[in-house]
């Protein structure tokens, strides 16, 4: 499968896709599927757009890790009204 992986120590442009062997979830653990990606979005361009205050970049809504299930819940059931953060 493809995944984002951290490729080494930095900010955005340490991201890397790489291919990995499919994950075997744990107990107590989840698993998120990614319905959709823009590779060609320049994300570090956005980032840095965002933090100087050129970009509104307002989430609709947060959720920490441990909300996952419920991110997931709201994201299929439509509810979300614009984009979801999830807080590592």
């Amino acid at each position: 499968m493809r995944a984002i992986v951290l490729d080494h120590f930095g900010g955005l442009d340490s991201l890397v896709i790489k291919e990995i062997p499919e994950p075997e979830p744990k107990p107590g653990h989840v698993v998120i599927q990614v319905k959709a990606w823009l590779s060609d979005v320049p994300l570090q361009a956005i980032a840095q757009k965002v933090a100087a205050g050129k970009f509104n970049a307002k989430p609709s809504r947060v959720f920490r890790f441990e909300d996952i299930r419920e991110a997931h819940r709201v994201m299929e059931a439509n509810e979300a009204n614009g984009k979801m953060v999830v807080r590592l």
